[in-house]
């Protein structure tokens, strides 16, 4: 048998942190000894520690433990490598992480940073892990380990999701996405040394955005309708369909946060969108302000600008909607969003720049989504570009 090469030498990062590699037949794994000291008290040559005896006695006890495990897997007969050992000196060969364990873990970790994640994202994950536990139940490997998931295990998962779950192959996506980013941070920790997603291929369907066209917009909005709740709901959806508003950040507004400025333009400032965290602001269509101004005695009681119920009943009350204004479609509330983004603006020749910014898109790609769905928008904007031509 060839003889290895085995080496181990103490050295620190830039951060002055103190590090054990271990080198077999020119390969590397290196151990953090979590101690820090200052590069004035530390001698590269000899690799020790600056009058510091008890610092020196923590690194050779390290040392010889990596030498011992290294000499108890010749003896055992056992693959010899740098990350092998290193694996055994931090307990991953005997105790690796179960994916219920570590995923819990990193729910907890991101649940005690609330200012940093949204609560739906930690809920996401939450529900992640309901369906793993039971996805892993059903195949019997309830506490199976983080560095024995394959892609054939991900790929059973992600059929259990859609047939026992009924979910859909967007959604599923989603939340394997979620998965992903879980196994890149345990790669990243060197927890596992492969990502199970690496060859695995992400589907997706395309995914028809409901919206209405103008006409049934005016529909919508002229029909008389006696029942108080009905005409609340009509007022919330059409306001998101002159602003383009979520049903959250809607719900969320206050009286203070419109304000008109000195050359009368009326604005919306929202300082953190719910989705995405981000600061809004956007100019108020006068069909908007009109809704406004209607609701004007119920803001000045609850000091909230409209009169916006639970998003479920919400949507309840669009269905009756959408059949007394014969609307042959699926009318919820986001619909209104799509309505805005589609009807209103692109089919008026505003350009996608402008309407991805009064979204509150990140990047233009989200807000072409849109673009693709109108064929007046296309038309408009061939026409527009026929008559420059000219």
């Amino acid at each position: 048998m060839e003889k290895l090469s085995f080496t181990t030498k103490f050295f620190t990062d830039p951060n002055n942190v103190i590090y054990l590699r271990i080198t077999v037949n020119r390969k590397k794994a290196e151990i953090s000894t979590k101690r820090v000291i200052s590069p004035k008290k530390w001698d590269p040559k000899s690799q020790k520690a600056k009058g510091e005896p008890e610092l020196n006695s923590y690194l050779l006890h390290i040392e010889n433990d990596v030498t011992r495990i290294h000499s108890k897997l010749i003896n055992d007969g056992k693959e010899v490598t740098a990350k092998n050992i290193k694996d055994i000196f931090l307990g991953k060969d005997e105790k690796s992480i179960s994916l219920i364990n570590y995923l819990n873990d990193h729910i907890i970790e991101i649940a005690q940073l609330s200012s940093q994640y949204k609560l739906s994202t930690i809920k996401r994950y939450e529900t992640i892990q309901r369906h793993l536990e039971e996805f892993l139940g059903t195949i019997n490997n309830e506490s199976i380990k983080l560095n024995n998931v394959d892609i054939k295990i991900i790929s059973h998962f992600d059929h259990f999701l859609k047939t026992k779950k009924n979910i859909s192959t967007n959604t599923s996506a989603k939340y394997l996405t979620l998965l992903k980013g879980i196994f890149l941070k345990a790669l990243r920790q060197e927890t596992i040394d492969r990502n199970p997603f690496t060859n695995f291929i992400f589907k997706t369907t395309e995914v028809t955005k409901e919206f209405l066209t103008q006409e049934e917009l005016d529909n919508l909005e002229n029909i008389n309708i006696d029942n108080e709740s009905l005409n609340k709901v009509r007022d919330t959806f059409l306001f998101s369909s002159y602003t383009g508003l979520r049903f959250s950040d809607a719900y969320d507004l206050k009286t203070t946060d419109v304000k008109k400025e000195k050359d009368g333009q009326y604005w919306i400032t929202i300082k953190k969108i719910i989705k995405t965290g981000k600061p809004l602001r956007i100019p108020l269509l006068n069909k908007a302000l009109k809704i406004i101004d209607k609701h004007k005695k119920f803001g000045e009681i609850t000091g909230r600008l409209l009169p916006i119920i639970s998003n479920q009943k919400t949507n309840a009350y669009l269905k009756i909607l959408a059949d007394f204004a014969s609307i042959d479609k699926n009318l919820t509330h986001h619909c209104a969003r799509h309505t805005f983004a589609t009807t209103v603006t692109l089919s008026n020749k505003i350009p996608i720049e402008v309407v991805s910014n009064l979204l509150g898109h990140s990047n233009l790609k989200s807000t072409q989504i849109y673009a693709k769905i109108t064929d007046q928008y296309l038309k408009t904007m061939t026409k527009s570009l026929n008559k420059k031509l000219k």
